[in-house]
């Protein structure tokens, strides 16, 4: 079994066209000799396994149907791992439960990543519960007993600390960081020459915002790469990366160049389009830097656009190629060639409402598709943003709505990184100001969704739900980013359904039945100041707030906030009153219109 997965490894990365059907008739072959064995437990393990690989290969060579039919089979035999695989004891538990723990915890994980409704199902047909947790320490626990699976497991929680977490907005705790210190330093002293592990220290490393010694890391690794093309090509790649976030364009276009021939050497076309895109973005922006004279750089700005015409004549040539199954990521480089060139305007759509603005494309793939901008320097990442507000300053009224939504968002999500919430916040308001102004939503749920999580952080509960009630009514599959967005709200929602449901948010949920009022009631000392958060959940409510000074009368009443009806649409309401005398302060939910529908209501109060 080890030696099938291995091939899997090995035919993904070689880019050799039957290395897949080689190591599937592997993966088959183990499966029958597993079939043939006597019933004990690690026969159930090894055709779990297999079968579940030999899907996912099956998926890679676009029999979905056959591969995903095997991936679920898979579950007959998985399901084992839970309790007998876990704690297995024989001679064999070392195999055993090495298998165990690794396939549990990649399984726990990817079933937290799945939307609620998928996760019921999978649930239902699996039994795992998919706790996210549960999952990275089985993985950890995995490495540490130094089974037969430990690389696999080591190589997988260091993935997804280092680069999942980031992606999710999730902290990289200090125990965190300890943890792959320790699997780094012993992946050196066990795999010296691994290029698997040496492209995650590389991003954790630079995470620390150490980009000279990730390039250093890729550097030494890159020999060892070029036996398999794919190694080699993401190596040339994420070197490309790291120029770019250390604003060395010109290098980056380089190394985006060399990722495009590693392809071209073994006769592949994927991929090809979509980085001679990124040659090509970094090519202009030393044009333009050049023709503006913002810095002295080794190539003149003749050289760079005589660059950036091969690198868009490419894109033509391939686009011409009789092939109908490009990728998203090269889809997505023959649109901006509709932008760039005036060559095929039928493959215009919405998302380019502007005419082309290099920077701020090369930005947006910057801080969306590489996530590099997180490794910048204070330095770095200020002279980036001044670039970005020069460009828009010279283009003027040149810059359309649509730009500068998709400019707003990119600057808050920088800022974000560099835990500016604040400032963030801000520039996200800007954003959603111009919300009239553009054609279609496009960058808008971006801005929805990350001020959610700003709000989620500051611990307003209700402004994130209204956020995301929002970014849901305005999420269309029109715009690339639809699915980026999805998936990060999803996981968002259940953050926020989590934190709902705990203890520590300061909320409380009241029910109120058809035909039935709540109220709550707070005592105020002199000169205080009182302030309340709520929003009802399900259709819409009436609301009263009054004030009584201590031994006043009906007559001595204020009427602080009174509004006939308050739907879930709007969102929270929130209110504040300063008490010059001490008396109390009464919060009404009156629901006796309502003769058939009962309301629920989360609020909050603040007072001294």
């Amino acid at each position: 079994m080890q030696y099938a997965l291995v091939s899997v490894i090995k035919g993904v990365a070689s880019l050799e066209n039957d290395q897949l059907d080689e190591c599937l008739v592997r993966l088959w072959e183990a499966e029958e000799l597993a079939a043939k064995d006597s019933d004990w437990l690690g026969k159930d393990v090894v055709r779990g396994i297999v079968t579940l690989v030999g899907g996912a290969v099956q998926v890679l060579q676009h029999s979905y149907a056959k591969g995903v039919y095997n991936v679920l089979k898979s579950w007959m035999w998985i399901k084992v791992l839970q309790t007998d695989a876990v704690n297995y004891i024989g001679k064999e538990r070392e195999v055993i439960r090495s298998c165990a723990l690794l396939t549990l915890g990649i399984f726990n994980i990817l079933l937290s990543l799945l939307p609620p409704q998928m996760l019921t199902a999978a649930t239902y047909l699996s039994g795992f519960e998919g706790d996210r947790q549960v999952g990275l320490n089985m993985l950890l626990e995995c490495w540490k007993e130094d089974g037969i699976f430990s690389a696999w497991g080591a190589l997988v929680w260091v993935g997804y600390n280092v680069d999942t977490k980031t992606f999710l907005h999730e902290k990289l705790t200090e125990e965190d960081k300890e943890e792959c210190d320790a699997i780094f330093k012993w992946a050196q002293e066990s795999y010296e020459n691994s290029v698997f592990f040496s492209l995650i220290r590389a991003d954790f490393v630079a995470s620390k915002q150490k980009i000279a010694s990730s390039m250093e890391i890729l550097d030494s690794a890159l020999p060892y790469a070029k036996e398999l093309k794919a190694l080699e090509w993401a190596v040339n790649y994420k070197r490309g990366v790291y120029e770019l976030a250390d604003l060395n364009f010109e290098k980056a276009a380089v190394y985006f160049e060399n990722s495009i021939q590693v392809y071209v050497r073994v006769g592949r076309r994927s991929m090809v389009p979509f980085m001679a895109m990124y040659s090509f973005l970094c090519y202009r922006v030393v044009q333009q830097r050049g023709e503006e004279a913002k810095t002295e750089m080794e190539m003149d700005s003749a050289t760079a656009k005589s660059k950036a015409d091969e690198m868009l004549s490419l894109i033509v040539d391939y686009k011409n190629m009789d092939k109908a199954n490009w990728g998203r990521q090269d889809i997505y480089a023959f649109k901006m060639l509709a932008l760039y060139k005036d060559i095929d305007e039928d493959d215009k759509d919405d998302d380019f409402e502007s005419e082309p603005w290099p920077l701020l494309d090369l930005a947006e793939n910057m801080v969306i598709r590489m996530r590099c901008t997180r490794w910048m320097n204070e330095s770095q990442a200020n002279r980036f943003l001044e670039m970005l507000q020069e460009n828009a300053d010279s283009l003027g009224k040149e810059v359309s709505a649509h730009d500068l939504v998709r400019m707003y968002a990119i600057v808050s999500q920088m800022l974000l990184e560099r835990k500016q919430p604040l400032k963030a916040l801000e520039w996200c308001n800007k954003g959603l100001a111009l919300e009239d102004e553009v054609s279609d939503s496009g960058f808008l749920p971006l801005l929805l969704y990350l001020k959610a999580v700003i709000m989620l952080q500051q611990g307003q509960l209700l402004d994130a739900k209204h956020c995301v009630h929002l970014l849901d009514e305005k999420m269309t599959k029109k715009s690339w980013i639809h699915h980026y967005v999805l998936f990060k709200t999803t996981l968002l929602k259940k953050q926020l359904k989590m934190k709902e449901r705990s203890d520590d948010h300061g909320y409380t949920t009241i029910k109120i039945g058809a035909g039935a009022s709540h109220q709550h009631a707070v005592h105020l000392k002199a000169n205080s100041r009182f302030r309340w958060e709520w929003s009802v959940t399900n259709h819409d409510i009436r609301f009263l707030c009054v004030f009584r000074p201590n031994g006043g009368g009906v007559q001595d009443l204020t009427v602080v906030k009174d509004i006939e009806r308050w739907d879930k649409k709007s969102g929270p309401n929130i209110g504040t009153f300063d008490a010059h005398v001490a008396g109390e302060i009464v919060l009404e939910w009156d629901n006796t219109y309502s003769y058939l529908r009962s309301k629920d209501v989360l609020f909050r109060v603040i007072s001294p």
